[in-house]
């Protein structure tokens, strides 16, 4: 049965991403994972992860694990990862995710491999049962339970998600026919996201900075009523635009997703170096082409992590906007804490020093119900 397992995955899964497998196309014989006489056995270490709310007002989860690599000498092997995550109830049915991993050859060594993998899940309990398997019919499982529900802190949030919900990662969150957008007057709205890692301590994107700043922009779209959106994306640190669109909806998305891809943080012109100035360069005529728009905007939002320069705009770079009746937001992303801490006070950034001119407001943000709050108060609620 393992055997028909490993070929189920390597036929339908694709290296690497975890996937929601359609539980109809995986056997029958295949849908159990209970352990098996004579189950020869793999060595891991596996920690699951306690589900914590997102800015995608989703629950996300998952597992770390620890796998010796001895135990993979030469090459041509891989691994099957499937999970079995059951909502708790008499007639929950159980969801199926599954990836796999081709290895590269594997040296003489005595060094572990440490790996991790991910999920959403709504509100609820739920039993996950996880195993890997090599392609010599090797096991190694573990089960636990989760139990997915919001803080006193985190109440004013509407997941996005229903109960006893399991799905992989999506850049698209809920389908459209599905989504109940707040009850507010719809806007005409201007976005700029800053790609950015959201902890300045790091130079690099990660793939959680990513999913941060991709869920963030899809949950504000699911939630707030628009008569139109004009996006851009830019980078600071590299001085440029890297995706303009002024008919934007959630199905660009996975155009947004391509471009944060392509963009290297750690390649920067000599001429990006030599411009110590480009950075205001950039926003000055961020502001202007917002100014110059043949569709005005009601509400300007720049969306995404501080920046890591502080210095202002000069005063003519917003000149012709100072007197517009547009409303200009800043929601600063904070690395994601789930707490009651204080946040410490931070200095201004170049992104909150060049709204400032125009009235402009920046809204730190470190968890899902300051995000939950920053939404209302976009559409004038608080």
């Amino acid at each position: 049965m393992r055997r028909c397992l490993f070929i189920f995955l390597i036929a339908f899964v694709p290296a690497s991403a975890q996937v929601l497998l359609d539980s109809a196309r995986l056997p029958r014989g295949l849908r159990e994972l209970t352990e098996q006489p004579g189950e020869k056995r793999l060595s891991c270490e596996v920690m699951p992860m306690k589900p914590m709310l997102n800015y995608g007002f989703r629950f996300q989860t998952g597992y770390f694990a620890r796998i010796p690599m001895q135990q993979f000498p030469g090459e041509g092997h891989t691994w099957g990862i499937i999970l079995k995550v059951t909502p708790e109830g008499a007639e929950a049915k159980p969801y199926y995710l599954a990836s796999r991993i081709n290895l590269p050859k594997i040296p003489k060594t005595n060094i572990n491999f440490e790996m991790g993998g991910g999920f959403i899940v709504g509100a609820g309990r739920y039993k996950v049962e996880w195993l890997l398997f090599d392609d010599q019919s090797r096991i190694c499982r573990k089960t636990w339970h989760l139990d997915a529900r919001l803080t006193h802190a985190e109440r004013a949030v509407k997941l996005n998600i229903p109960k006893n919900t399991v799905t992989d990662y999506s850049l698209h969150g809920l389908p459209q026919a599905t989504i109940q957008t707040d009850d507010a007057k719809a806007i005409r709205l201007t976005v700029f996201l800053h790609v950015a890692p959201i902890s300045m301590r790091r130079t690099t994107l990660r793939s959680t900075d990513r999913m941060t700043l991709l869920s963030s922009l899809s949950t504000l779209l699911e939630h707030v009523p628009t008569r139109s959106v004009r996006f851009v994306a830019f980078n600071l640190d590299q001085q440029k635009e890297i995706y303009h669109r002024e008919q934007f909806a959630r199905a660009s998305i996975d155009e947004v997703a391509k471009s944060i891809d392509e963009l290297e943080l750690g390649l920067v012109d000599v001429k990006v170096l030599q411009n110590r100035k480009g950075h205001l360069d950039l926003l000055t005529e961020l502001l202007q082409q917002e100014s110059a728009a043949a569709e005005q905007s009601e509400v300007v939002l720049f969306l995404g992590p501080a920046a890591r320069q502080f210095d202002k705009l000069p005063a003519a770079a917003v000149e012709g906007s100072t007197a517009s009746s547009k409303r200009f937001l800043f929601f600063q992303l904070h690395p994601l804490f789930r707490g009651g801490a204080t946040p410490s006070s931070e200095f201004p950034d170049s992104i909150s020093q060049s709204i400032a001119p125009l009235k402009g407001k920046t809204v730190h943000i470190r968890t899902p119900g300051d995000f939950a709050r920053a939404i209302r108060q976009l559409e004038g609620k608080n």
